[in-house]
């Protein structure tokens, strides 16, 4: 239902890709709390699919992705994420 409110990019340089991840307008996500986390029932069921046989590692946390993350927990910690895709 929030996928409006998420901006994604895929950079590459040769077979090294790197997939950014953030938030649009937090602010209004965040609605005056003292950490950038976002709620993950604003998330519900939104998620982000990656390509098909297509594995990634979350660099900020060093988390394993495959198949569909659910936004929840990609923004777990904070409102960006970057996948280094493999």
């Amino acid at each position: 239902p929030n996928a409006a409110r998420v901006v994604a990019f895929l950079r590459t340089h040769g077979r090294r890709r790197l997939l950014a991840v953030a938030v649009r307008l937090p602010g209004v996500l965040l609605a005056g709390a003292d950490t950038p986390t976002i709620s993950p029932a604003v998330w519900e069921t939104t998620h982000l699919a990656l390509p098909t046989m297509i594995r990634g590692r979350e660099l900020v946390t060093g988390r394993d992705l495959d198949g569909t993350v659910t936004l929840a927990t990609l923004f777990a910690h904070l409102p960006v994420a970057l996948v280094a895709l493999g």
